[in-house]
């Protein structure tokens, strides 16, 4: 049986409010190149920038597009460390499913939904989304564990749908067969926050760390460490002494002033107010320190409630 893939690089990038990971890996002697961008909102884009059976090219792709998007290397991975978690695959398995479905088991899957929805009289992507479509569209499940193994494909919708989505899809032939670390249980992400929410407050017990090199041990973003602290504040820890030192050289008082003016929902009219309309390399106040000033701005005000 084939897997998912062969990881042979993964890079992970910060650009403004950007989080990109470049993973290159190789499947059935062709190597492809994929980029996942997270930006702090939480909107989430996947691309495959290269498919081919030239490894050198896919490492000039992967360069050039570094260079093209001017990502500044901020923690790479090394490639004989274990990198993927449960997040990861998922998101492979997504990003992959929107390339290589099969349009005659969608066309399938699009049929049996509309009449599953319209004998419940709702609309249909409260049947199933179509992400998961894709994604039953690409994998073909053949048993329950391949089914539960999918993302958004958990015990509740077996129970409705499992059966009669098997038996549609039984003998279709999948592009990716499902991954052996996925079947086997990829350690779950929340696992992980819980673990680096300990080691952080353990670290933090010690010394007064820069951010980057919190990221560092933790092997997560910076921008990852701040919603940490965010999380510990919303939890009621006393962190006051850390963010104090964290926010030593932050123009706290011009950004605590725009928060009040403009509200504190959205980073970017509060970047806009602050810096105008300029990239986050020209930026004088960058979102870094936006995001720390809010985080200080609530434990302020928690502490007055």
């Amino acid at each position: 049986m084939s897997v998912l893939r062969q990881l042979i690089h993964v890079e992970t990038y910060e650009r403004g409010t950007e989080i990109a990971k470049l993973a290159l890996y190789e499947r059935d002697g062709e190597y492809k190149l994929v980029r996942y961008a997270v930006a702090i909102d939480g909107e989430e884009e996947n691309y495959l920038l290269y498919s081919g059976a030239n490894l050198q090219t896919a490492f000039m792709k992967l360069d050039g597009e570094k260079r093209l998007l001017r990502f500044t290397e901020y923690a790479p991975i090394h490639p004989a460390e274990p990198v993927m978690t449960r997040a990861d695959w998922n998101k492979d398995m997504l990003a992959l499913a929107q390339s290589y479905y099969s349009p005659d088991a969608l066309g399938l899957l699009r049929e049996w939904r509309k009449r599953i929805a319209d004998a419940m009289n709702v609309a249909p992507y409260m049947v199933l989304e179509d992400k998961v479509l894709f994604l039953l569209a690409t994998f073909m499940p053949q048993t329950k564990e391949e089914f539960l193994s999918l993302p958004h494909c958990g015990e509740k919708r077996w129970e409705q749908y499992g059966a009669e989505l098997l038996a549609l899809l039984r003998g279709q032939a999948p592009a990716f067969y499902i991954p052996s670390a996925v079947l086997e249980g990829a350690q779950p992400v929340r696992t992980q926050k819980q673990e680096r929410q300990v080691k952080l407050l353990t670290r933090l017990q010690e010394e007064t760390p820069e951010l980057e090199e919190l990221a560092r041990e933790l092997d997560v973003s910076v921008n990852t460490v701040i919603g940490y602290l965010e999380k510990l504040v919303e939890d009621g820890y006393d962190i006051e002494a850390y963010v104090a030192f964290l926010t030593r050289e932050v123009p706290y008082s011009e950004i605590s002033a725009v928060i009040d003016s403009v509200g504190a929902d959205k980073l970017k009219p509060i970047y806009l107010e602050l810096n105008g309309d300029v990239p986050p390399y020209e930026a004088q106040i960058s979102y870094h320190q936006i995001r720390l000033a809010l985080v200080r701005k609530k434990m302020e005000q928690a502490s007055v409630g």
